[in-house]
């Protein structure tokens, strides 16, 4: 084999390594306490979430390339923010209800929950004053992962908790 399939192969083999190696400094970075939780004596012990899996819906604008790209993106949640590839909402208002899966689902996605993986009856319904796209309603399964619709792309969250 030549110079470049070596390297080529070496890099491929260290991908796995290196994405736990991120996921798991990203959970550390997120356990630690902010400045304002120290000095108030309290530590947020709120999780780091990151994109685990996806499915590309029937009518997205997005394909499997972009999708591919957000996989393990992480975003940050906090009582009035919320933080996502960048982008930063301040002042967040969180309004919670309770919805059926099947009618949200069918109604205002256009999916059904077999498709997504989802055997919830109910699911929590999150409606913020964010406007990065997606955040402005996402969904909270009951296992606590997250699920939220970007460009027709159904991503699923993890939460990521340091022990």
């Amino acid at each position: 084999m030549g110079k470049g399939t070596n390297t080529f192969l070496k890099c491929l083999l260290m991908f796995p390594f290196c994405t736990v190696i991120s996921l798991a400094e990203a959970a550390m970075v997120a356990a630690e306490p902010t400045k304002a939780a120290a000095e108030s004596g309290g530590v947020s012990l709120r999780p780091l979430w990151a994109i685990s899996g996806y499915l590309v819906g029937k009518n997205s604008t997005w394909g499997e390339p972009e999708a591919k790209t957000f996989l393990f993106k992480s975003l940050d949640i906090s009582r009035d923010s919320i933080t996502f590839d960048g982008q930063v909402c301040k002042g967040v208002q969180f309004q919670k209800e309770m919805v059926a899966v099947t009618d949200y689902l069918r109604n205002v996605w256009g999916v059904t929950s077999q498709e997504l993986g989802i055997e919830d009856r109910e699911i929590q319904l999150v409606k913020t004053n964010c406007k990065i796209i997606g955040f402005q309603e996402y969904l909270r399964l009951s296992d606590n992962r997250l699920l939220v619709l970007i460009n027709g792309v159904y991503f699923k969250f993890e939460p990521l908790l340091a022990r």
